[in-house]
Parts: structure tokens; sequence; C-alpha cells
């Protein structure tokens, strides 16, 4: 089948949900209002948030939950479009929760936490879960929760780790279960058209070399760590990094390392505050997404574009959410989207 053939039906309900997203004016809106409440009532007017903002749902679950939830029906209204390849690829997209999931449940019991954790804290999509959540929430101890993965590869990745010191314990098992989620993000877009899989490789090409840049700056300048290290705990598969480059970058000093980056497309990521760094890195990718789709608009990119859209709107959903309760008067600055600039 051509690209435009599978693509067909996918595409163009991607385009009238596109219409649904928030816009520039809606944003500037949203970053004016004075209370959470007041947000929650205008999403609740919106098609995407609609079902998930009403009365009824907020009295059992976190509004940040329900606005989330929001992320899985949009998904799901693309996935059932898909067989085959395609619906392979589109589940691995969602294997992202799971392992953060995964990474939150280690986080909870290697700081101690105790407390009573419902499905509900988690983000469990409907049409993808290859775990047991019952026994991983009742686990008080990282070796009963390994355990309880018993029968999935994840139980085989984190168990290598399970005696080692505690802060590096925890460092190493967060990193080998993104380094899992990424292989298996790669393989399946090996499945796709020629077309398709080389637009999906190229996008998460450039999201590999932002993680990279974050985590060789963050092994330099904050954790007391080799650069061996650092370079084996890369991500492969970079757009612009080879193995060669990257490996040179992490013997770099601090400031070689910000040099290096200054000549290179990625410079935006240092131009600002430091603490935006995360911000910049989404930022640059969300536009990224813009420039593939305006030349690729008739195959894969337009639901992909549509699923990183509605996601990035979601976090700067929360982040004004969060802003409004800790009275912040920089809202406009911590957003993914640049409001300056659409």
């Amino acid at each position: 089948m051509t690209s435009s053939s599978i693509h067909a039906a996918p595409v163009a309900k991607a385009h009238v949900m596109m219409g649904y997203l928030i816009d520039k004016e809606g944003f500037e809106t949203l970053i004016k209002v004075d209370s959470v409440e007041d947000v929650i009532r205008s999403l609740a007017t919106r098609p995407h948030y609609r079902s998930f903002l009403t009365q009824e749902q907020l009295v059992s679950q976190p509004v940040e939950m329900a606005i989330k939830q929001a992320f899985f029906n949009v998904y799901e209204k693309l996935y059932h479009y898909y067989i085959g390849a395609y619906r392979d690829f589109f589940k691995a997209l969602l294997l992202r929760y799971e392992v953060e999931n995964i990474k939150y449940l280690i986080r909870r019991v290697h700081n101690l936490s105790h407390f009573n954790i419902s499905p509900k804290t988690l983000l469990i999509p409907s049409v993808y879960k290859t775990i047991s959540y019952e026994n991983l929430m009742k686990a008080k101890q990282l070796s009963t929760l390994i355990e309880a993965l018993s029968g999935t590869p994840y139980r085989e990745l984190l168990k290598p780790f399970i005696d080692e010191e505690p802060a590096k314990m925890l460092f190493h098992m967060e990193m080998v279960l993104d380094r899992y989620y990424f292989n298996v993000l790669r393989e399946r877009m090996g499945r796709l058209n020629k077309m398709d899989r080389q637009l999906m490789l190229k996008l998460l090409g450039v999201n590999i070399d932002l993680l990279n840049i974050q985590w060789i700056y963050r092994g330099i300048h904050f954790f007391n760590i080799s650069p061996e290290e650092i370079f084996n705990f890369t991500l492969s598969g970079g757009l612009k990094f080879d193995y060669k480059a990257l490996k040179a970058l992490c013997y770099y000093s601090l400031e070689a390392f910000r040099g290096e980056l200054d000549k290179s497309e990625y410079n935006i990521v240092f131009n600002t505050r430091e603490y935006l760094m995360e911000r910049e890195m989404e930022r640059y990718l969300y536009y990224e997404i813009d420039k593939i789709l305006k030349v690729n608009a008739q195959t894969i990119a337009t639901p992909v574009a549509l699923l990183f859209k509605f996601e990035y709107e979601i976090r700067d959903v929360l982040t004004i959410l969060e802003a409004i309760r800790f009275k912040s008067t920089e809202i406009e600055s911590y957003l993914i989207r640049d409001l300056r600039r659409d």
C-alpha cells in the first residue's frame, strides 16, 4: 500500500482534531486568568477536554490527571485507524507511559514512600499495557517490585542494578529504561514504509540529540562521573551527532562542550536561563515538527504531529495551572509554545 492510502483517513481525522487545539489567542487568554477554576471552565468548553472535566470526573481524580487522560482519548481515535506495523508503531509510542510509570514506582519505593497508590495516580493507556500494576503498587522493596515484573523485559533490565549503591542504582535503572524505550521505538519505525520510516527516524534523531545534549551537560556539570560513564549512557541514533562526535562531547570541559553546541543548530538550548534548558529542548522539537509537517502533510507526520502538539499543549496548560497556584508572574516564559513567535 502507498503512504497516502495508508494515511488518508487518519490524516483527515488528525487535521480536524488539530483545529481543536488551543491557538495563540487562546493561550494569551489563559495566561491572564486569575484562578484554576476559570482555567478549568475555559478548557471544559473545548472538544478535547470537555468529557474529562465534568464535575463527576473531577470528584474522582485530580484535575491534572483528568487533563492528561484527554491525551489518550485523542490517541485512541487515531490508533484504531491503523493495522499491522503501523498499529505496532503507535503502540510503541505509548510504551513511554509504561516506562514512566515504572520509574515513578521505583522512585517511590527507593524513597521509602510507602503510601497507598491508586491506579488513578498513574497514566495507564487502555490500548497498551504489558504489565500488571496490582502487585507493583503493593511493593515495599525494590526486589519485590522487580520480581513483580517477571515475564516482562523490565525484570532483566533492572535486576543487574539491584545491589548497587542507592544513588547510582536509581540513576542506572532510569537510564536503562529510557534506552529500552528508544530501542523499541526505533525497531518499530524500521517496519514502516520507506517515506514514513525516514520521517520518523529523523524526528527520533532530533529528540535523541537533544536528550544526549541534556544528559552530557548534566553529567559534566552536576554529576561526579567519568566521561566513559557519561558516554555509556548516551543514546544511539541521533541525527547530527554520530558515534565519534557524541563521544568527543562527553570528554569536553563544560566550557568546550558549550562552545561546540554554540556552533551547532542546537545552540538555542543554551541561549536562555539554564533552568529553562528542558523547555528550550521541547520548544525546538515543537517547531521542528512544524517544519516536517509543512512538506509531508499526507504522511504519518500529520497524526504524529497531532499527538506531539497535543501533549505539549497539555504540558503548557499544566504549567499555567501551577503558575496560578504559586502566583507566578512569568507564566509565558515557562511555556513550550512561544507566543511571541506564532
